[in-house]
C-alpha cells in the first residue's frame, strides 16, 4: 500500500505527536508498505532522512517556513520577538501554526495516487492544510484518515475562538475518517460527524524496552511523575498539600520542564521533592522502573488519554492514579506502605504498535 503520513515532528523530538507519526511510519513500513513521512525536519536534515531511508521510510521536508519554528532536529531556544508573537497571536491567529494552511498545498501540489494518507494533529492546521491540498489535488490520496490526538474547537483545556470552527467543520466534512484516541474524545467533535469518528490509541514498539532487572528495594518510599501539568486540568496541587501534611520520610521525583506548579512546594517538602529535566523515553522508562510505584495525575475532562500510562505500564511498576480535584487519602496511604491493591490496570496488548496501525489499515480497506 502506498501511504503518505504529515506531521510536524518525528523523533528525535520528543513529543507525543513526534512518537505517534514515527512509531506508525516504522510499523507500516515494517509491513511491507510505501512510507513517505513528511515533517518540519530542521537543520540536520540530510542525517535524518538517511536514517529514516534505513527504516524503508522517505522523510521528505515541507517548502520552506517562514513562521514555524519548532522542528524534528532540535529543541530550539526562541528569539524574544518570536515569543511575543506567540503571547500575542497565538489564541486569535492560530500563530505561527496558521502557516500549515498555506505550506501544505504548496508542499504537496506533485503528490499524486497514495492509497490512504494520515494528517496528524496537532496542530490541527495540518488537517486544514490537508483539506486545501486535496481541493487543489484531488489525485492526492484515495482515502484520508485525520488523526486527532487532542480536541480543537472541543479542546476543554483552552477553546480557540469561535471563527476557527469553520475551518474545523470544513476539515470534518473533507476527511474520509477520524481518528481520536479515547472513546470520551468524539464528545468534543461536532454530533454529525462523529459516524466517522473511529477510536485509536496511541501505538508504540515493545521491542527493546529496557528495564531494571534487580529487585526494587528503595531505603524510603520512592515514586515519580513525568509529563506535562496543567493549572486545574492535571493539577499536581492538592497531592502536593496532601505530602505535605505527611510526617513520613519519602522521595517525590518529578520529570518536567515546568516548574511552576511545584515552585511552592520546594522548600516546605525540601529533600523529599525533587525535579529533573526530561530525558530520552527509553531511558525513562529504565529509570521509571527502579521506583516503587509512579503516579499519574489523572484529566479532569475525560476527552484525552495521557500516552504516558503506557510506559508507565511498560515499566512493570505500580501506578497511583491522583485526581486533580479530589484525591483519595486513603489509596494514597496505601501506596506509601508498600500496598499496591489500588493500581490502576492498563491493557497493554491495545498499544501495541502492529495492532494500531493495523487498525489504520482497516480503515483504508473500509474505504472503497
Amino acid at each position: 500500500m502506498k501511504i503518505l503520513i504529515l506531521t510536524h515532528v518525528v523523533r528525535p523530538y520528543q513529543s507525543p505527536r513526534s512518537f505517534r507519526s514515527t512509531e506508525l511510519a516504522i510499523e507500516m513500513a515494517k509491513q511491507g508498505n510505501d512510507i513517505t513521512l513528511y515533517a518540519v525536519v530542521g537543520p540536520n536534515k540530510y542525517e535524518l532522512q538517511k536514517n529514516y531511508k534505513r527504516l524503508n521510510i522517505e522523510l521528505k521536508d515541507y517548502r520552506k517556513f517562514f513562521l514555524v519554528r519548532k522542528n524534528s532536529s532540535e529543541k530550539l531556544k526562541l528569539a524574544p520577538l518570536h515569543k511575543v508573537l506567540i503571547t500575542l497571536f497565538k489564541r486569535v491567529f492560530n500563530y505561527p501554526n496558521i502557516e500549515f494552511l498555506f505550506n501544505i498545498p504548496k508542499s504537496l501540489k506533485n503528490e499524486k495516487e497514495y492509497d490512504l494518507l494520515i494528517s496528524i494533529a496537532k496542530p490541527h492546521s495540518i488537517h486544514w492544510g490537508t483539506a486545501w491540498a486535496l481541493k487543489k489535488n484531488p489525485e492526492l490520496t484515495r482515502t484520508w484518515v485525520a488523526d486527532c490526538g487532542d480536541p480543537f474547537m472541543g479542546n476543554r483545556f483552552g477553546p480557540p475562538p469561535f471563527y476557527f470552527k469553520y475551518l474545523e467543520k470544513w476539515f470534518l466534512m473533507k476527511a474520509h475518517f477520524i481518528t481520536v484516541p479515547a472513546e470520551g474524545a468524539k464528545n468534543a467533535y461536532l454530533a454529525e460527524f462523529r459516524k466517522k469518528i473511529h477510536v485509536i490509541p496511541q501505538g508504540f514498539s515493545f521491542e527493546n524496552i529496557k528495564t531494571y532487572q534487580s529487585k526494587v528495594e528503595n531505603p524510603i518510599p520512592t515514586f515519580a511523575y513525568a509529563g506535562a501539568v496543567y493549572k486545574r486540568k492535571r493539577d499536581p496541587t492538592i497531592f502536593l498539600e496532601y505530602l505535605s501534611s505527611l510526617k513520613l520520610n519519602f522521595k517525590f521525583i518529578i520529570y518536567t520542564d515546568e516548574t511552576d506548579l511545584y515552585k511552592p512546594f520546594l522548600q516546605v517538602l525540601g529533600e523529599k521533592l525533587e525535579l529533573r529535566n526530561y530525558i530520552s523515553r527509553e531511558d525513562l522508562i529504565f529509570e521509571l522502573s527502579k521506583m516503587d510505584f509512579l503516579v499519574n495525575l489523572e484529566n479532569i475532562h475525560n476527552e484525552q488519554v495521557p500516552s504516558k500510562l503506557i510506559d508507565y505500564s511498560l515499566t512493570g511498576r505500580p501506578i497511583l492514579s491522583i485526581g486533580s480535584v479530589e484525591i483519595n487519602e486513603n489509596a494514597i496511604n496505601d501506596f506509601l506502605s508498600g500496598d499496591y491493591s489500588h493500581t490502576l490496570s492498563i491493557d497493554l496488548e491495545r498499544f501495541k504498535i502492529e495492532n494500531v496501525a493495523g487498525k489504520f489499515l482497516e480503515l483504508a480497506k473500509m474505504h472503497v
